[in-house]
């Protein structure tokens, strides 16, 4: 299983994103650094761990209150070797920013950003020619946050697949694990990624037990619940 830290930007800083809750999140008061800047928090990442990738929210984007594409940019500069999966509301926003041209940058469409199928398979379209883009299946209250026949139609996933619970995200409730297992048993040949209230070792255990590919993690590591020895045992980097 790959690791992947979760950096959550908005105006320039990182927050600490709670149960998808977006107008409440604050900047984020971490053990790892002592500022909530992305520079800042992606060294502490890294002194952690030597983290192979990173997940980056564009919140400004995600909420169309601007965007944080000059941070993203100088962190996809700053570290060549790390590759950066955003998302950055890329269903519905027009132009796309320039760093996806990066050869570290891999683009995620967020299914809460998708209106039609039609949006979807622009979007798609728009984000190829550099690293396949992935998709985030996107769940809030129970519900899936997109267009159903996304859900339903597994021959439409890219081989790479997000399961985003927002509601677990910052929750320490743990991973949902009910919704990996369904999605894992609807499409084998997809490389799951976990995301939303890994809290421990025992999570990615039982994440590794279901063969989930990369799990997203941020508050457990912000807050000191995973050790360097805990991401090693499970770690594929």
């Amino acid at each position: 299983m790959i690791l992947i830290p979760v950096i959550d930007l908005f105006d320039g800083l990182v927050v600490h994103a709670v149960r998808g809750q977006r107008d409440a999140y604050q900047p984020i008061v971490s053990q790892l650094a002592s500022t909530p800047s992305p520079a800042a928090i992606l060294a502490g990442y890294l002194a952690v761990f030597p983290f192979t990738h990173c997940y980056i929210a564009d919140l400004n984007a995600l909420r169309a209150h601007g965007d944080a594409d000059r941070e993203i940019a100088t962190l996809l500069t700053q570290h060549p070797g790390i590759e950066f999966w955003i998302d950055a509301a890329f269903g519905a926003r027009r132009p796309l920013p320039l760093y996806l041209g990066s050869p570290n940058a891999r683009g995620i469409i967020g299914s809460e950003s998708i209106a039609t199928l039609a949006d979807y398979h622009r979007a798609f379209s728009s984000l190829t020619g550099g690293l396949e883009p992935m998709l985030s299946l996107d769940f809030k209250a129970g519900e899936f946050l997109g267009p159903a026949p996304l859900l339903q139609e597994t021959t439409l996933w890219p081989q790479r697949v997000i399961a985003m619970n927002l509601d677990r995200v910052g929750s320490k409730e743990g991973p949902d694990l009910d919704t990996l297992q369904h999605l894992r048993a609807r499409s084998p040949r997809s490389l799951l990624t976990a995301a939303g209230g890994i809290r421990n070792a025992d999570d990615l255990s039982a994440l590794n037990d279901l063969q989930i590919a990369h799990a997203l993690l941020a508050t457990a590591l912000h807050n000191g619940q995973l050790s360097a020895e805990d991401l090693a045992r499970v770690s594929d980097r």
